[in-house]
């Protein structure tokens, strides 16, 4: 009954594995579209300057670009 309840195991392990690789594989395949994608830094703003907290705030603008159908998420 262990021999039986180990390959269970193992088969649901590799099942797992399978399963990940299998979706990495699916997500991949969109791969020549999104390369098709321009992100371009338009402009970056200076807000506030706090010295006490060695903190500042920006305000970043980008273009995007997307000639395909495919959502990119930035």
């Amino acid at each position: 009954m262990a021999l039986q309840s180990k390959l269970i195991v193992y088969l649901a392990i590799v099942g797992v594995l399978a399963l990940m690789g299998g979706i990495i594989f699916y997500a991949s395949l969109d791969n020549d579209e999104l390369a098709l994608i321009e992100i371009e830094l338009t402009n970056v703003e200076l807000l506030d300057v706090n010295t006490v907290n060695n903190q500042a705030k920006f305000e970043i603008t980008f273009l995007v670009k997307n000639p395909s159908n495919k959502t990119l998420t930035v």
